[in-house]
């Protein structure tokens, strides 16, 4: 048996009910109003929030960009993105190509755009118009070709940094027969053909 404490008795300390005042109903103490019932939460002030740009993913930063909202990535990250090609890189979609000899029978008279991918065969083949014109050329007048040398010549992209042709350049050299008019007046012919370089509208 427990003896009571001074001033208790103990069936009063074990009445059931003892601690809840029925004349106050849930969730109300006397004297005191509950301000946040069950269920709704009071709006917390004096926190920002953070920037929503922040909160996106790296993915999500790239198709913004592919979209045309490149503020989201670094200047770096651009042009890494535009050298693996995952961007468009706008010099190199808008770079052209235009022949600056005076040969009227070859390729690439007005500018015309080359897919970087495939400019190096383009302009090769362009350069070797020019050598099969020297060939014609010296036939036509008894000559010989000595020399036919073709060079690619190559460049890189101020905006994306990739390496990328940028022109060609073929350089025939023709001996004469010193009995005709061509070998009287010059016993060689060096001719310089050059695609490409002269015109670049971006690089």
């Amino acid at each position: 048996m427990i003896n009571g404490i001074s001033g208790y008795s103990p069936s009063a300390y074990y009445t059931p009910g003892a601690y809840l005042n029925t004349a106050h109903p849930t969730g109300k103490v006397s004297g005191v109003h509950n301000t946040n019932p069950v269920g709704k939460v009071p709006p917390v002030t004096g926190v920002t929030r953070s920037n929503p740009a922040q909160e996106l993913t790296y993915a999500q930063k790239v198709n913004r960009a592919r979209q045309g909202d490149t503020s989201l990535l670094s200047s770096t990250e651009l042009r890494a993105l535009k050298r693996t090609g995952q961007i468009e890189c706008a010099t190199c979609a808008s770079r052209q190509y235009q022949d600056g000899s005076d040969e009227a029978d070859v390729s690439f008279k007005s500018a015309a755009h080359i897919d970087p991918g495939s400019a190096a065969g383009k302009v090769m083949a362009h350069e070797q118009e020019h050598v099969a014109n020297a060939y014609q050329k010296a036939e036509k007048a008894n000559g010989r070709v000595i020399s036919a040398n073709v060079s690619i010549q190559h460049s890189v992209c101020p905006e994306c940094g990739r390496n990328y042709v940028s022109g060609g350049l073929t350089r025939t050299t023709i001996a004469y027969p010193k009995d005709t008019p061509y070998g009287k007046n010059q016993k060689a012919a060096d001719y310089g053909y050059l695609a490409g370089a002269n015109f670049d509208s971006k690089s």
